[in-house]
């Protein structure tokens, strides 16, 4: 229990308002918070850290590792896995984390972070959440890549 409570407490006093100035200490906590909290296989997508090579794969990509995650039964119904609960424990410390705006950001994406079954049930991805993340603010800041990420998109 005591590990659940520090895997989704938050990050900083003050909540991440979603500018470019602050991110990469924002991303640099949370990618603490999921090496503490034994988050390993979830911070993956296609075989890419999402904290040091997210301009290695698309939010496309992150949908497909969020499909795989979230396992359903045959009636629709959600099995929840260990991968399950830890990216129930990041998207709880992401919006813990997180200005209104900077969530409301993501959530008004086109992009959806959203895992649905069959049967209709949802469930917030906190990996493929942070994937959104990412894109939105590289798309409309100079977040800075990698150099190999920039030839290797060019």
């Amino acid at each position: 229990m005591k590990q659940w409570v520090k895997a989704i407490k938050h990050l900083d006093d003050k909540p991440y308002n979603g500018l470019s100035k602050g991110f990469l200490n924002f991303l640099n906590k949370l990618s603490c918070r999921a090496l503490d909290s034994r988050r390993g296989s979830i911070t993956k997508v296609q075989g890419h850290d999402i904290f040091n090579k997210y301009g290695l794969f698309n939010v496309q990509d992150a949908q497909i590792d969020a499909l795989v995650r979230f396992q359903f039964d045959s009636a629709g119904n959600r099995i929840t896995t260990r991968d399950v609960q830890a990216s129930w424990q990041m998207m709880t410390c992401l919006l813990k984390s997180c200005s209104a705006e900077c969530l409301n950001n993501v959530r008004n994406n086109s992009d959806n972070h959203m895992v649905t079954s069959n049967s209709g049930e949802t469930s917030e991805d906190g990996p493929l959440f942070l994937c959104i993340q990412i894109s939105r603010l590289s798309l409309t800041t100079d977040l800075p890549y990698p150099t190999t990420v920039i030839s290797s998109n060019v």
